[in-house]
Protein backbone atom coordinates (compact mmCIF):
# COMPACT_ATOMS: atom_id res chain seq x y z
CA UNK A 1 0.00 0.00 0.00
CA UNK A 2 1.74 3.13 -1.10
CA UNK A 3 2.00 6.35 1.64
CA UNK A 4 -0.52 8.64 1.38
CA UNK A 5 0.61 12.14 1.24
CA UNK A 6 -1.20 14.20 4.35
CA UNK A 7 -0.19 17.94 2.67
CA UNK A 8 -0.42 17.03 -1.13
CA UNK A 9 0.31 20.00 -3.46
CA UNK A 10 -2.09 20.86 -5.78
CA UNK A 11 0.09 23.29 -8.29
CA UNK A 12 -2.09 26.76 -9.48
CA UNK A 13 -2.88 27.11 -13.13
CA UNK A 14 -1.15 30.31 -14.29
CA UNK A 15 -2.16 31.90 -17.32
CA UNK A 16 -0.93 34.97 -18.48
CA UNK A 17 -3.67 38.04 -18.43
CA UNK A 18 -6.30 35.76 -16.32
CA UNK A 19 -6.97 34.86 -13.05
CA UNK A 20 -6.01 33.96 -10.15
CA UNK A 21 -4.22 37.47 -9.05
CA UNK A 22 -0.38 37.33 -8.30
CA UNK A 23 -1.11 38.03 -4.38
CA UNK A 24 0.02 37.21 -1.12
CA UNK A 25 -2.94 34.05 -0.66
CA UNK A 26 -1.07 32.65 -4.26
CA UNK A 27 1.97 33.58 -3.60
CA UNK A 28 1.85 31.70 0.13
CA UNK A 29 0.45 29.00 -1.67
CA UNK A 30 3.88 28.36 -3.80
CA UNK A 31 5.96 28.79 -0.90
CA UNK A 32 3.81 26.54 1.28
CA UNK A 33 4.65 24.27 -1.62
CA UNK A 34 8.55 24.46 -1.55
CA UNK A 35 8.75 24.25 1.83
CA UNK A 36 6.62 20.92 1.88
CA UNK A 37 8.81 19.35 -0.72
CA UNK A 38 12.21 20.74 1.27
CA UNK A 39 11.06 19.11 4.23
CA UNK A 40 10.26 15.39 2.62
CA UNK A 41 13.80 15.86 1.39
CA UNK A 42 15.21 16.53 4.41
CA UNK A 43 13.50 13.59 6.22
CA UNK A 44 14.57 11.54 3.31
CA UNK A 45 18.14 12.31 3.49
CA UNK A 46 18.14 11.93 7.94
CA UNK A 47 17.14 7.67 6.85
CA UNK A 48 20.84 5.62 7.53
CA UNK A 49 20.41 4.82 3.64
CA UNK A 50 24.32 3.41 3.73
CA UNK A 51 23.63 1.32 7.29
CA UNK A 52 20.22 -0.06 5.51
CA UNK A 53 22.40 -1.04 2.56
CA UNK A 54 24.94 -2.40 5.34
CA UNK A 55 22.58 -4.28 6.93
CA UNK A 56 20.92 -5.52 3.56
CA UNK A 57 24.30 -6.80 2.50
CA UNK A 58 24.66 -8.35 5.87
CA UNK A 59 21.26 -10.13 5.59
CA UNK A 60 21.96 -11.44 1.73
CA UNK A 61 25.50 -12.94 3.28
CA UNK A 62 23.77 -14.57 6.53
CA UNK A 63 20.82 -16.17 3.56
CA UNK A 64 23.89 -17.69 1.35
CA UNK A 65 25.71 -18.99 4.65
CA UNK A 66 22.36 -20.75 5.57
CA UNK A 67 21.52 -21.46 1.90
CA UNK A 68 24.92 -23.70 2.16
CA UNK A 69 24.32 -25.30 5.11
CA UNK A 70 20.54 -26.54 4.03
CA UNK A 71 22.28 -27.91 1.23
CA UNK A 72 25.05 -29.52 3.31
CA UNK A 73 22.11 -31.11 5.55
CA UNK A 74 20.48 -32.12 2.25
CA UNK A 75 23.26 -33.96 1.05
CA UNK A 76 23.45 -35.40 4.66
CA UNK A 77 20.24 -36.97 4.34
CA UNK A 78 20.55 -38.35 1.25
CA UNK A 79 23.84 -39.94 2.44
CA UNK A 80 21.60 -41.44 5.52
CA UNK A 81 18.65 -42.74 3.39
CA UNK A 82 20.81 -44.31 1.15
CA UNK A 83 22.52 -46.55 4.11
CA UNK A 84 18.96 -47.19 5.10
CA UNK A 85 17.77 -48.23 1.83
CA UNK A 86 21.38 -50.43 1.60
CA UNK A 87 20.30 -52.05 5.45
CA UNK A 88 17.02 -52.37 4.02
CA UNK A 89 18.02 -54.68 1.33
CA UNK A 90 21.02 -56.67 2.38
CA UNK A 91 19.84 -59.96 3.66
CA UNK A 92 20.58 -60.88 7.74
CA UNK A 93 24.64 -60.82 8.01
CA UNK A 94 24.51 -63.63 10.51
CA UNK A 95 21.88 -66.61 9.99
CA UNK A 96 22.16 -69.80 11.65
CA UNK A 97 19.73 -72.92 11.15
CA UNK A 98 17.12 -73.28 14.32
CA UNK A 99 18.83 -76.25 14.78
CA UNK A 100 22.11 -74.93 15.78
CA UNK A 101 20.51 -72.13 17.80
CA UNK A 102 18.23 -74.43 19.78
CA UNK A 103 21.75 -76.26 20.74
CA UNK A 104 23.40 -72.88 21.59
CA UNK A 105 20.79 -72.45 23.89
CA UNK A 106 21.07 -75.96 25.59
CA UNK A 107 24.77 -75.56 25.79
CA UNK A 108 24.02 -71.83 27.63
CA UNK A 109 21.87 -73.37 29.57
CA UNK A 110 24.23 -76.36 31.28
CA UNK A 111 26.93 -73.81 32.30
CA UNK A 112 27.31 -73.35 35.43
CA UNK A 113 26.61 -70.49 37.31
CA UNK A 114 28.98 -68.38 39.12
CA UNK A 115 28.04 -65.76 41.74
CA UNK A 116 30.18 -63.94 44.62
CA UNK A 117 29.64 -61.95 47.61
CA UNK A 118 32.19 -60.11 49.99
CA UNK A 119 31.69 -59.82 53.44
CA UNK A 120 34.83 -57.56 54.73
CA UNK A 121 37.79 -58.69 53.57
CA UNK A 122 36.96 -62.30 52.30
CA UNK A 123 35.46 -63.11 49.04
CA UNK A 124 32.82 -65.93 48.61
CA UNK A 125 32.94 -67.50 45.30
CA UNK A 126 29.43 -70.05 44.29
CA UNK A 127 29.37 -72.25 41.91
CA UNK A 128 26.11 -73.88 40.79
CA UNK A 129 25.16 -76.54 38.14
CA UNK A 130 27.71 -78.89 35.95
Amino acid sequence: MAAQLTNEYVPTQWVDGTAPAINALHLNHLENGVKYATDGLIALEAYDMQGILDRLTALESRCTTLEGEVNTLQGQVTTLEGEVNALQAAPPSHTHPISQVVDLQTQLNSKPTVSWSRSGSNLYIDIAGS
